[in-house]
C-alpha cells in the first residue's frame, strides 16, 4: 500500500462492491425481511455501473502513466508500456482461464473450445466466451492497445508539423468521440433490439467512458493547479450534479432505452466528477485514514483479482460441498461463500499470482513514469516536453497549490 493514493483505491473498492451486488445470488421469495430484500434488489439492479466506474478510473490512471513518462523523458515507449501491461493483466487472467478448463468439467459444466479461444484472445465482448463478466476486460484490453498508439501518433504529428502542444487535440478528440458515440448508441438502440452483447459490451460503444478518464488525466497533468481551483470552486454544485447523473441507475434497468444510451454518458460524467472531488475536494467528514477507509483501500488494491474470481468461486465451492456432503447448501451459506469467499479468493490469488509477476515486472522493466511529488522534488525532464504539455487549459482558473501525486499498481 506504500505510496498509493488511497482515494483511488477506495473508489476501486466501491466499484468492485457494486459489481459484487450485481452478481450476488438472488434470494428465494420471502426468505429475508422485506427491507433487506428491497436493498438487495436495488443493489442488484444498479450494480452493473461499477464497471463504468472502473472504465473512468482506468482511463485516468493509464493515461497518467503515459503522460508522466512524456513529461519526464519527452517520449513514450510503446514496447515498455505493452510489456508492463502484459505483466499486470495476463498472468491473473490466464490463471483464471486455466482454472476454468480444469474445474468446470469437474463441476458438471462444459468447456467449448471456441469459447476458450474467444476468451483467450480478449474478444469475448463480441462473441461468447467462458464467463459473462470478462467482457469488460476485453474493452479495457482494446483500450490499452489503442491509447498509446493515439498518443504516439499525436507526438509524431506534432513533431512533423512543429506544433508546440502535441496532446492539445485530445480535448477535441474526446469531446467528439463522446458526442459521436452517444449519437451512435441512440441510433443503434432505435434499430437493433436490445441485448447486453449488442448494446452494452462492444468496445466501439463503450470506449468513450475510458476516454473521458483520459481527458480528466490530461487536465490533471497539464494544469494541476488550475484544475484544483476549478474543482474546489465548483464542488458544492459538482457533487449533487454527479449524484444526479448516477441516480437514474437506481430506478431504471440497463435494458431501458435511456440507460443504455444517454445514461451511459451521464454515468461516466458523474463518476469522473466524483473522481475529481475525491482527489481535490473530499467531504470534510470523511477521513481517508479511518479504519473503514483503510479496509476499502486494501480491498481496492486487489480489485482486479477480486473482479476475476468473484463469480467462479461460488459455483465451484457450492458444487464441491453438495457433492461431498450430499446436501443442498442453503441460500445464506451461498451468499456468505460468494461475498466473503469470493473476495478472499481474489486477494489470495492476487498475492499468489498477480503480485509476484508485478515484482518481476518492476525488477526487469521498471516504470518510466514515477509520480511527481511536487515542484521542488520533480525529476529533471526535457524542458521542451514540459512546456509543450501545458497547452490546452488556459481557460481554467489558477490556484497556488500543486496537485497531489498519483501512484497506482496500474
Amino acid at each position: 500500500m506504500h505510496g498509493r493514493l488511497k482515494q483511488l483505491d477506495i473508489l476501486r473498492a466501491v466499484a468492485v462492491l457494486l459489481v459484487l451486488g450485481r452478481h450476488m445470488p438472488s434470494p428465494p421469495a420471502d426468505s429475508l425481511p422485506a427491507s433487506v430484500m428491497a436493498v438487495m434488489g436495488v443493489w442488484q439492479q444498479c450494480g452493473w455501473i461499477g464497471v463504468d466506474m472502473f472504465f473512468v478510473l482506468s482511463g485516468f490512471l493509464i493515461a497518467g502513466l503515459l503522460f508522466r513518462e512524456y513529461q519526464r523523458h519527452g517520449r513514450v515507449s510503446l514496447k515498455r508500456f505493452y510489456v508492463r501491461r502484459g505483466f499486470k493483466i495476463y498472468p491473473p487472467f490466464y490463471a483464471l482461464l486455466l482454472a476454468t478448463l480444469v474445474f468446470r468439467p469437474l463441476t458438471g459444466g462444459e468447456v467449448w473450445p471456441r469459447a476458450a479461444v474467444v476468451e483467450s484472445l480478449f474478444i469475448q465482448n463480441y462473441s461468447y466466451g467462458l464467463w459473462g463478466h470478462t467482457w469488460s476486460l476485453a474493452v479495457e484490453e482494446h483500450f490499452y492497445f489503442l491509447l498509446p498508439l493515439l498518443l504516439v501518433g499525436l507526438l509524431w504529428w506534432a513533431k512533423r508539423n512543429r506544433w508546440g502542444a502535441p496532446f492539445g487535440p485530445l480535448v477535441e478528440v474526446c469531446v467528439a468521440l463522446g458526442a459521436g458515440l452517444l449519437a451512435f448508441r441512440v441510433i443503434h438502440a432505435l434499430v437493433v433490439p436490445y441485448s447486453h452483447r449488442t448494446h452494452l459490451f462492444p468496445t466501439h460503444l463503450r470506449i468513450d467512458s475510458l476516454m473521458f478518464g483520459v481527458l480528466l488525466s490530461y487536465f490533471y497533468h497539464a494544469q494541476p493547479d488550475r484544475l484544483r481551483a476549478f474543482v474546489r470552486g465548483s464542488a458544492k454544485v459538482m457533487g449533487p450534479l454527479c449524484l444526479l447523473f448516477i441516480a437514474p441507475s437506481l430506478f431504471l434497468d440497463v435494458k431501458n432505452f435511456f440507460m443504455h444510451t444517454v445514461g451511459l454518458t451521464l454515468l461516466y460524467l458523474g463518476f469522473g466528477g466524483l473522481l475529481l472531488l475525491a482527489m481535490y475536494a473530499p467531504p470534510a467528514r470523511w477521513r481517508w485514514q479511518s479504519r473503514a477507509g483503510s479496509a476499502l483501500a486494501y480491498m481496492g488494491c486487489y480489485s482486479y483479482s477480486i473482479y476475476l474470481w468473484h463469480i467462479p468461486f461460488r459455483p465451484w465451492v457450492v458444487h464441491g460441498l453438495e457433492q461431498g456432503l450430499g446436501v443442498s447448501v442453503p441460500y445464506w451459506a451461498q451468499l456468505l461463500i460468494y461475498a466473503v469467499g469470493g473476495v478472499g479468493a481474489g486477494i489470495l490469488l492476487a498475492k499468489l499470482v498477480e503480485m509476484p509477476f508485478l515484482m518481476v515486472r518492476d525488477r526487469f522493466f521498471p516504470s518510466r513514469s514515477q509520480p511527481m511529488a511536487g515542484a521542488s522534488t520533480q525529476p529533471r525532464r526535457p524542458q521542451a516536453a514540459a512546456d509543450a504539455f501545458q497547452g490546452g487549459l488556459a481557460a481554467l482558473p489558477t490556484a497556488p497549490t500543486p496537485a497531489p501525486s498519483v501512484r497506482s499498481a496500474a
